[in-house]
């Protein structure tokens, strides 16, 4: 448990008139990105610098220094306002303390008789719809709000329960009414959020029922925990050390949990109150650790650590930036989305901690449609697209979802692997599919082909702008991802497709007239449909946007799956494969059918050449099958400077090559390639006017119909896919 986590964190389209995106991210978000589950736990008077008393550097915290902290970030100036466990508290809920007398531990006396009716997080928090609890170590009995004038031995396990250390037990709207010195009767409440007795909420953490780790199991941990170790675990008793191995035993399995997994909406606060009362031995002098700044030795509540948590915090970041306790309770609400208690509406948000989604997925763009409750995102690694999305449905007269798309104008098909799609806990049903839309707004008109979680795969279509939607195909239970999709438009004439291969389609339900503008969007897209549950993850690979006379597939054995995609008649193919020799070949093809003769012309005008691989290839090929091992004629190019015609004359032979030799002809070039009955020709070009013929005309017998287009690849397993970028492509008989 205690090993350092791994955070783990294409498509092709076509279309005239395609605007592409520039993407200029920050590398540094400027606010709190939307966190729908957050966690704080809270320590006790401890300072930041081991030597002072502290945590950061001490040998016998292991967890938090050798895991949390390189892991994650933590706030290297974080200085609490003041002295006193329960102004602290009050400050971390309500961004001021409350109480008026700063200073004394217990908010100007014993915590016998105090109710506070201010806003607080949790205030706000239940006003807004959303979910809170108090995990409280030692507890008694759920709803145990009374007020202790020190602690008393709780149970469950059997340590110090302070109340001082709990704070919800003293909000107003928390006890609603019930006095000081009495606990709420949970008897028959519910298990998990309690929305009519809020005091209800106020649980032990181990409670076998509703404890943190039952909350967590069953996938309903409320939106807002605060967690309360008792105060041996809270380090205000015991050492740092007794307060490290409880945070490895209890909430190492909170983030390995999908909360804080890529695409996941957990945040975790790990929070110290103040710093040491005792053990300072800095430079400012006496043993009370009073800094307010890393200037100033008086007026605050000392240095203190601050761990911050969450799939979008950079491994490793330290913060520089000066924050006090408010700081945290706007960090809090604007995560949640909720109101900010009007006493830290001007405290600076910790927004240093979270990075903004890079974008890596140029040419495609990506946009939250519609009312979605979490941001999403996309990402490309390995020839995969990873989407994580919140949203609801494709449905009614409005959707919410996340969307990857393209400009499209005219006819166009697009083609992707649903190879993954995750449920998350507490969700309905999580959705994936591809998409051709009007417009980018919630109602807009589209065709969809889709599949489910629950087993449904359903072709969908809004045919005028804000109507109902209509659905038709596969129903629940019988068709699960993964699974291949494909729609395509022609005119105004719109099918669906679903594979589980790739190569044999079956159509789901009949093509559609929709009414739609020439110039549209073309993609795909996730959703989850479970409001307060994590993300959902979707996995699309092998995508394709291609004219609906074209096609893309893997040809081989590759090693990364390809994708191809056109905009204006420019062709980006991303492939990975080996090579185009020997018995067998392995390369992404963009192809056609082709009925007896036939000449294509290409530009090769860019091929990358991925770190670490041998070489790049692109070329023309007219194949006689789509297997490794077809009878096929290749006019080729590669970055090593060799200029090929290959041929394989027999199905499984020994492929032959003939052509300039490495070193004498690099990529731009043009390429052509001719059949005329079995006799086939390889030319090669510097503008495309003025061809040389490479090699002699080979004869290769080969069935009249075949396929013809164009291919690339890298040589390099284990290295990045090649891009290469084909212009100027003609098919002609």
């Amino acid at each position: 448990m205690s090993a350092q986590r791994s955070r783990s964190l294409r498509v092709p389209v076509w279309g005239l008139g395609l605007a592409l995106l520039a993407a200029g991210p920050s590398l540094r978000a400027q606010t709190v990105p939307p966190h729908n589950h957050v966690v704080i736990v809270a320590f006790e008077n401890h300072s930041y610098e081991a030597a002072n008393n502290g945590v950061v550097g001490l040998s016998s915290a292991p967890y938090m220094n050798n895991t949390l902290i390189p892991s994650y970030g933590l706030a290297d100036q974080f200085y609490p306002n003041a002295h006193g466990s329960m102004s602290e508290y009050f400050y971390m809920l309500e961004g001021t303390p409350y109480c008026t007398t700063s200073g004394t531990v217990h908010c100007g006396g014993n915590p016998t008789t105090l109710v506070a009716d201010a806003d607080s997080l949790i205030r706000e928090v239940i006003s807004a719809g959303k979910t809170w609890k108090q995990y409280t170590d030692s507890l008694p009995s759920r709803g145990f709000i009374v007020e202790e004038p020190d602690w008393i031995t709780g149970s469950n396990p059997t340590g110090h329960y302070y109340s001082r250390h709990a704070p919800a037990v003293f909000l107003s709207d928390v006890r609603q009414g019930t006095p000081p010195d009495q606990a709420v009767d949970c008897t028959g409440e519910p298990d998990g959020y309690d929305a009519v007795k809020q005091a209800c909420n106020v649980v032990n953490f181990e409670d076998a029922a509703n404890g943190f780790q039952a909350d967590l199991d069953a996938g309903r941990l409320p939106n807002f925990s605060l967690v309360i170790p008792n105060g041996c675990n809270d380090a205000h008793d015991c050492g740092v050390s007794s307060a490290d191995a409880w945070l490895q035993a209890n909430i190492d399995p909170l983030l390995r949990s999908s909360y804080f997994q890529p695409g996941g909406d957990g945040l975790l606060i790990i929070w110290w109150d103040e710093g040491s009362l005792s053990g300072y031995t800095g430079s400012c002098g006496g043993a009370e650790d009073d800094r307010s700044s890393s200037t100033s030795c008086t007026g605050g509540g000392g240095r203190a650590a601050l761990i911050v948590a969450a799939p979008d915090v950079a491994p490793g970041f330290h913060s520089q930036t000066h924050y006090q306790q408010p700081s945290v309770t706007r960090t809090i609400a604007n995560a949640l989305g909720v109101g900010v208690p009007p006493a830290a509406a001007s405290a600076t948000p910790m927004g240093d901690f979270f990075t903004a989604p890079v974008s890596n997925i140029a040419p495609w763009q990506e946009a939250d449609i519609g009312a979605v409750d979490l941001a999403g995102h996309a990402s490309l690694g390995s020839g995969v697209y990873t989407v994580t999305a919140g949203g609801t449905d494709i449905w009614d007269t409005a959707d919410a979802f996340h969307y990857v798309y393209r400009p499209l104008s005219g006819d166009g098909t697009i083609v992707a692997d649903i190879s993954g799609l995750s449920l998350p806990p507490g969700a309905a049903f999580s959705l994936a599919g591809v998409m051709i839309r009007e417009k980018l707004t919630a109602n807009s008109i589209h065709a969809t082909m889709m599949i489910t979680t629950q087993g449904k795969a359903k072709f969908r279509r809004r045919t005028t702008e804000g109507g109902i939607t209509d659905s038709d195909g596969p129903s629940t239970g019988s068709t699960y991802p993964p699974r291949w999709l494909k729609l395509t438009r022609v005119g105004n004439d719109f099918s669906a497709y679903i594979s589980s291969d790739g190569a044999a389609w079956t159509q789901v339900f009949t093509t559609q007239t929709i009414p739609m503008a020439a110039n549209v969007y073309i993609g795909f897209l996730a959703l989850r449909n479970g409001a307060g549950t994590p993300a959902t993850t979707a996995s699309f690979q092998s995508v394709s946007l291609l004219p609906p006379s074209w096609q893309g597939a893997d040809i081989g054995a590759v090693d990364l799956p390809g994708t191809v995609s056109s905009s204006g008649g420019t062709y980006t193919v991303d492939a990975g494969g080996t090579d185009i020799w020997d018995t067998a070949d392995a390369f992404y093809y963009v192809y056609q059918p082709l009925a007896g003769d036939g000449t294509i012309v290409a530009d090769v005008s860019n091929l990358t050449l991925p770190p670490g691989a041998a070489f790049s290839l692109a070329g023309v090929m007219i194949r006689e099958k789509l297997t490794a091992n077809a009878v096929h004629a290749t006019m080729m190019i590669t970055t090593q400077g060799k200029a090929k015609f290959r041929r394989r004359a027999t199905e499984g032979g020994i492929t032959d090559s003939d052509g300039p030799s490495t070193g004498s002809t690099y990529p731009p070039r043009w390429l052509k390639l001719t059949r005329a009955a079995n006799d086939f020709s390889a030319y090669i070009s510097s503008d495309g006017a003025t061809w040389t013929q490479v090699f002699s005309t080979q004869t290769i017998p080969m069935a009249t119909n075949a396929y013809i287009g164009f291919l690339v690849l890298r040589n390099g397993a284990g290295t990045a896919e090649a891009r290469g970028t084909v212009s100027g492509v003609a098919v002609t008989p």
